[in-house]
């Protein structure tokens, strides 16, 4: 599984969501919760790695899919 971060190269406007590609789903995030660690690395700024995405574990509905998915279905 691959999965992606919303990280804007500019601040001088919007994100600009591409469209969901054929074995992609777009999940609506509802929740995210936050480690401990990320929000020590956060504060002590030591991220390992730029940019850090907190809040990488989320709970949320499919609200579209792509072509070729089968396992879920968009509410």
């Amino acid at each position: 599984m691959t999965t992606f971060a919303a990280t804007p190269h500019s601040r001088s406007g919007p994100l600009e969501r591409r469209p969901v590609g054929g074995s992609e789903a777009l999940i609506d995030i509802g929740t995210a919760g936050i480690r401990r660690s990320g929000i020590h690395r956060a504060h002590a700024g030591r991220s390992g790695t730029s940019p850090i995405a907190p809040g990488h574990e989320i709970a949320g509905t499919v609200a579209e899919i792509g072509l070729t998915v089968t396992r879920f279905t968009p509410r």
